[in-house]
């Protein structure tokens, strides 16, 4: 044949017996690699060993913007960093877990804002309780989320338990605590109250104190007008007691 070099199907399996062995527990990669490149990997290293190559295959679903691959060549991606200007990352995260890892994720901007007000939720419903994850094994609904996991790390369907129980959750104390222990150091989810920053500007400022002023002097109308007004530049105002 001549010189030349080795495909890449064949320098995976040389990579894999060189630094792993002849058999791998995990072997990942996302699905687009199953074929040819994975099952040629494969052929080859059973081939050549006779063992068994591995053990378990895990692979991810694609990420895809408009029914199209995000890629770098198509340019249809977003960085961590840019997502994080807008996003909480723990919002991110989320919203994954809320996919399975073999599905495909539609990425949107819709799907993430969703998920911010799902994850908002989820830590209301958890707000206060301190993490004791004694009862995490015996109980029923920690056990469904666990099992959920051993069903091939299925987190769509252990959400769903959490929320699902949301009821029973919020009256049980003990049983919020292990809920919170297992989405806490599972999944990597702080349950962190969601902060968003909104800058109160010269021009902002002077508006609210108009509007308290209009509001001491009796002027309704006036009142109404600035909170309006107030509204269309993207600021709520509520009165309260305080």
């Amino acid at each position: 044949w001549g010189y030349g070099r080795p495909g890449w199907h064949i320098e995976c399996s040389a990579l894999a017996k060189k630094f792993l062995g002849t058999t791998v527990d995990i072997h990942g990669g996302g699905a687009d690699l199953i074929f040819p490149h994975h099952e040629n990997e494969l052929a080859q290293s059973e081939g050549a060993y006779e063992k068994e190559f591995v053990h378990y295959w895990v692979h991810n679903g694609l990420v895809n913007v408009a029914r199209e691959k995000m890629s770098k060549s198509l340019g249809n991606f977003s960085t961590l960093r840019e997502l994080f200007k807008q996003y909480d990352p723990m919002v991110v995260r989320f919203y994954l877990l809320q996919s399975h890892y073999r599905s495909p994720i539609e990425f949107t901007e819709a799907g993430l804002q969703a998920a911010q007000t799902a994850y908002e939720k989820l830590v209301d419903l958890l707000s206060g309780v301190e993490e004791t994850p004694a009862r995490a094994l015996a109980d029923g609904v920690v056990h469904e989320m666990l099992q959920a996991l051993c069903d091939d790390m299925n987190t769509p369907k252990l959400l769903a338990a959490v929320f699902g129980n949301a009821t029973a959750i919020r009256e049980d104390s003990v049983l919020a605590a292990s809920v919170k222990a297992v989405l806490h150091h599972v999944l990597g989810l702080t349950l962190v109250a969601v902060t968003q920053e909104l800058e109160i500007t010269p021009e902002i400022q002077d508006l609210i104190e108009q509007r308290v002023q209009a509001r001491e002097e009796k002027d309704w109308a006036a009142a109404d007008a600035i909170r309006d007004q107030l509204a269309a530049l993207g600021y709520d105002i509520q009165d309260k007691k305080s």
